[in-house]
């Protein structure tokens, strides 16, 4: 039998990759959304911080693709639209993986009970750990719920260490008696602050050490946006959310009233002496007559129900790793007015 001869131009000419189809070029097969069950937890922390940050992207993106159209009309920028709608895709199908993995834990499935989305529950189930916190309190803060917590900027910074060494003393190389100071007019724990001092400074204690721990922020970013977003829901009437809503409403009341009686003075007067608000604005209208304006009795409220929504969060949390409740705060436990006014976990037991 005669072998057949390849020709010259086929074996000569180069081979091509087939491209791949754009339309499945973000497709997540329904093989690795079924693993999602069985993801660990560090896994999902690492796709939580993958989801915040193709979710900027797109945001980016889609903005700039807006301003682009404005500017050349004629264009119909298939290549953006092509980029901004597969990030989309991906986002989407992250969020189908969140869906798969928050249906494991009591606590998700009792935040979802609530209106709120897989994302929110997958969030706090990643970054908030149980087993390394005591009270709702430290939750707070790393959320960035504490209205006394102050992200400090670098001018504020660099006042701070000036007014230091005019009143302690001016020397080459902070002290103890620097450091104190400075722990007791930022209001944070001095060993914390003097640790990331100290990796400021690559091991020893300076002043560009201790300017660059102050103006570290105070809070968990990804959280704080989590906390921001937990409000803006809760704020908005569902059938789901009624339970929490219906406080909010209560406590908008019971702020304004507040407000009208002139018990937020002090802060607006704070408010009013930075300067950084022009004459004829609203806020500058209310601050300059000694009150809080709309929207920041909103921030309040919003505030307020969130870090009500964390300690029920807490307490099912809790209960779902040691099967008990958590210790009351010192507060509800030991103060004689407060004896009985602790707010009962909706939808619960679960």
């Amino acid at each position: 039998m005669k072998k057949k001869i390849k020709s010259s131009s086929s074996s000569s000419m180069p081979r091509t990759r087939r491209a791949p189809d754009i339309k499945y070029l973000f497709k997540t097969e329904p093989a690795l959304r079924l693993s999602a069950s069985s993801m660990s937890e560090a896994e999902t922390k690492y796709l939580m911080n993958y989801f915040f940050k193709i979710q900027a992207l797109r945001v980016g993106a889609g903005n700039l693709q807006k301003r682009i159209v404005s500017d050349v009309e004629d264009d119909p920028l298939k290549i953006s639209a092509f980029m901004v709608d597969n990030l989309f895709h991906l986002e989407k199908q992250l969020k189908s993986i969140f869906d798969i993995y928050s249906d494991r834990h009591l606590a998700s499935r009792w935040v979802r009970s609530h209106g709120l989305g897989p994302t929110i529950a997958t969030a706090l189930q990643v970054y908030v750990d149980v087993t390394k916190i005591r009270h709702v309190s430290q939750a707070w803060k790393y959320m960035g719920l504490n209205a006394e917590k102050h992200w400090t900027s670098t001018k504020e910074a660099k006042d701070i260490t000036l007014q230091c060494r005019e009143i302690i003393g001016t020397v080459t190389d902070p002290t103890a008696a620097h450091l104190d100071w400075i722990a007791a007019r930022v209001k944070r724990p001095r060993p914390a602050l003097e640790k990331v001092a100290l990796l400021c400074g690559k091991g020893s204690l300076t002043w560009t050490g201790i300017e660059g721990a102050l103006v570290i922020r105070p809070w968990h970013r990804r959280l704080r946006t989590i906390a921001i977003r937990i409000g803006r829901q809760i704020k908005g009437h569902t059938p789901y959310t009624d339970f929490y809503n219906v406080l909010y409403k209560e406590r908008k009341s019971y702020e304004h009233e507040r407000n009208e009686r002139l018990l937020y003075k002090d802060q607006a007067d704070q408010a009013f002496a930075t300067g950084s608000y022009r004459p004829g604005t609203s806020p500058h209208r209310w601050y300059s007559q000694g009150m809080l304006p709309p929207v920041h009795i909103q921030g309040r409220c919003a505030r307020w129900v969130t870090k009500l929504f964390m300690s029920h969060y807490f307490d099912v949390a809790y209960y779902e790793i040691y099967g008990k409740l958590p210790e009351p705060p010192y507060i509800l436990a030991h103060a004689e007015q407060m004896m009985g006014k602790k707010i009962k976990v909706p939808n619960w037991p679960f």
